[in-house]
C-alpha cells in the first residue's frame, strides 16, 4: 500500500498531513512519521504536518518533547498555499477534523469503520487494525524506512495507547508491530512520557465523574458529566476507569470544550455494537461512532443546547435505544 500512497504524493504539489482534531498519541505518531516518509522521498515538495484544536493532555505534551514531534497550528499557517490534504486516524465525514474548503482530500489512512465517501479519495487505506499508528509502521517495514529511536517510541506509544489497556481488542496485527517497534523503542523515554504531573483541573475533573455520576437503564448503565474539560482524553480515560466496574454494563462520559459536547461511551455486552449506541445517540445533532465495545461522538452546541442540554439528550437517547432495541433471548446480560 506504501507504494501505491507514494505514487499519489508524486502526483501533488503543497500537501498537509493531519489528523482528527484534538489530537492523540495515535494521530500525532502517525501523521509525524508519514511526514518523514513523504519528505525523504519528495524533498522537494511543500509537506507539512498540522492539527488543529488543542494539544493539552500531560502524555502528548510528553511525547512531543521526547520525540521531536512539532506539528503546526493549522490556524496559524496560509492555507491558501496549501491545495491537498492526507488525513491519518480520521476520515471526511467523521465530524471531528477540519478540512479547509480550498483543499482537495487525497488520502485517507485510519482504522475505523470504512465510510461511504471514503471510496472517492485517490488513495484510501482503511484496515481492521486497532491503531493507525500500526498501519504506519507497516509502511515502515515495507519500505525499510530508517527508523530513530525517537519515531519509534512515538509510534510504539500510538499503537499502545490505542489498543493495550482499554476495551477494545489488540489485534494480531498490531501485536506484530509492537514488536517490530519495540527494537527502535527508548523505553527510558516512554517512561517519561508516561509520568506526567497532572494539573488541578484534571483531579477536579476526576473528582466531577464520580460526583455527577447517574445510573440509568435499569441501574446497569452509568452516566458521567464531567463539565468543562481541559483535553477529550479525559473522557476517554474515565470511561475506561468506570467500565471496569463489573456491575456495569455500559458508560457514558460527557465533557465540554470550546462549542461541542463530546461524549465516550463502553459497552461490554455483545448483542449491541458501542458504535451502533453511539451513532443513534448523536443522530441528527452530532457524530457518533467507534468499534464494537469502545466509541464516541460530539454535538455542537446551539443557542437552546449547552453541555447540560445536551447530556439530557444523551440520557433520553440512551433509555431509548435500550427501549427500542432488544437483546436476542438467548443473549447474556452480564
Amino acid at each position: 500500500m506504501i507504494q501505491k500512497l507514494l505514487k499519489t504524493i508524486e502526483q501533488y504539489d503543497n500537501i498537509i498531513i493531519t489528523g482528527h482534531d484534538y489530537p492523540d498519541p495515535d494521530a500525532l505518531a502517525s501523521c509525524h512519521t508519514l511526514t518523514n516518509i513523504a519528505k525523504q522521498h519528495y524533498p522537494d515538495k511543500n509537506i507539512t504536518h498540522t492539527y488543529n484544536g488543542y494539544i493539552s493532555r500531560a502524555e502528548n505534551l510528553n511525547m512531543m518533547g521526547e520525540c521531536n514531534i512539532h506539528p503546526v497550528d493549522i490556524n496559524t499557517i496560509d492555507v491558501d498555499k496549501y491545495q491537498y490534504l492526507i488525513m491519518i486516524d480520521t476520515q471526511p465525514t467523521s465530524g471531528n477534523i477540519y478540512i479547509p474548503t480550498n483543499m482537495e482530500v487525497i488520502g485517507i489512512i485510519d482504522h475505523h469503520s470504512l465510510r461511504n465517501e471514503s471510496f472517492a479519495v485517490p488513495f484510501c487505506d482503511i484496515r481492521n487494525s486497532g491503531s493507525a499508528s500500526s498501519i504506519i509502521a507497516s509502511y515502515c517495514q515495507e519500505l525499510r524506512f530508517p527508523l530513530n529511536e525517537a519515531t519509534g517510541t512515538a509510534l510504539f506509544y500510538g499503537v499502545k495507547t490505542d489498543t493495550m489497556g482499554t476495551a477494545r481488542k489488540i489485534r494480531k496485527f498490531d501485536e506484530m508491530q509492537l514488536k517490530y517497534l519495540a527494537q527502535y523503542t527508548s523505553f527510558e523515554k516512554l517512561s517519561h512520557i508516561e509520568s506526567v504531573n497532572r494539573t488541578p483541573l484534571y483531579y477536579e475533573t476526576v473528582c466531577n465523574a464520580y460526583i455527577n455520576s447517574e445510573l440509568v437503564h435499569e441501574t446497569k448503565f452509568l452516566m458521567s458529566n464531567l463539565g468543562s474539560i481541559e483535553s477529550l482524553d479525559i473522557t476517554g480515560e474515565t470511561s475506561d476507569f468506570l467500565i471496569s466496574n463489573r456491575a456495569l454494563d455500559g458508560v457514558i462520559a460527557v465533557g465540554s470544550l470550546d462549542e461541542f459536547t463530546y461524549f465516550s461511551l463502553r459497552y461490554k455486552p455483545e448483542w449491541a455494537h458501542a458504535s451502533e449506541i453511539a451513532g443513534f445517540l448523536a443522530l441528527g445533532n452530532g457524530t457518533g461512532g467507534g468499534y464494537k465495545k469502545t466509541a464516541g461522538g460530539r454535538i455542537g452546541h446551539t443557542e437552546t443546547l449547552d453541555n447540560v442540554a445536551v447530556y439530557e439528550l444523551l440520557k433520553r437517547r440512551l433509555v431509548e435505544f435500550f427501549q427500542t432495541h432488544r437483546p436476542p433471548s438467548s443473549s447474556s446480560h452480564t
